[in-house]
């Protein structure tokens, strides 16, 4: 029996372009290192903040510039709708600010929604980048209301890191993350037992 899809994770050394042609919708995504693809004469790098789907039976060059762990998840076409194109890559941001848009709509908190995504975008693609993920490894999202207060927590199983004043380099576009926490939330911080989490909390309007 054909399954309607399936995940897997695995490790590959460092590798020259190669095609990769699969007879399923391909959705891929690096935990750690990075893929360069490249399809009807365009190239996406792949680091792990992105993923990439992939349309079934359609031919794309993977190069492999150092080791990699991937993430992947494998879709019948029969199960699932065509993909817009032959290779799609996108932010694995956008998925997790989804995910908070909908129990904020349900908690009449529509005007936290804004300020709520961005964080949870910087919190959610700082995990990925600097938690150091290894196969298996989970990135949590908690999303809860009290009568006072919203509280958004991002775990993983990362080493941490101190919560101390961040101040960005300003002639630079990243490590802005923490500074916007910091900036936009009423209260921050970070906690280590067997996950690190960072939370921040938004006042709800009186």
């Amino acid at each position: 029996m054909r399954r309607e899809a399936f995940a897997f994770a695995r490790e590959f050394p460092a590798a020259p372009p190669s095609e990769l042609r699969v007879d399923r919708h391909y959705l891929l995504c690096a935990s750690r290192g990075a893929l360069r693809l490249e399809a009807q004469g365009k190239v996406w790098l792949l680091p792990p903040a992105r993923a990439a789907l992939i349309a079934a039976g359609e031919p794309i060059q993977v190069a492999i510039p150092q080791p990699v762990i991937t993430s992947s998840v494998l879709f019948d076409p029969v199960f699932a709708p065509e993909p817009p194109a032959s290779l799609t890559v996108f932010d694995l941001t956008p998925l997790a600010r989804a995910l908070v848009t909908e129990p904020l709509e349900k908690w009449e908190l529509t005007g936290m929604v804004p300020t709520t995504q961005l964080l949870v975008s910087e919190l959610v693609t700082n995990a990925i980048r600097h938690a150091g993920l290894d196969d298996g490894d989970t990135i949590t999202l908690s999303v809860e209301a009290s009568d006072r207060a919203l509280r958004i927590e991002v775990s993983d199983p990362g080493p941490g890191f101190a919560a101390d004043e961040p101040f960005p380099d300003p002639d630079h576009a990243s490590g802005w993350g923490l500074y916007l926490v910091r900036e936009l939330s009423d209260r921050w911080g970070v906690e280590r037992n067997t996950l690190t989490r960072v939370w921040f909390e938004l006042d709800r309007a009186a």
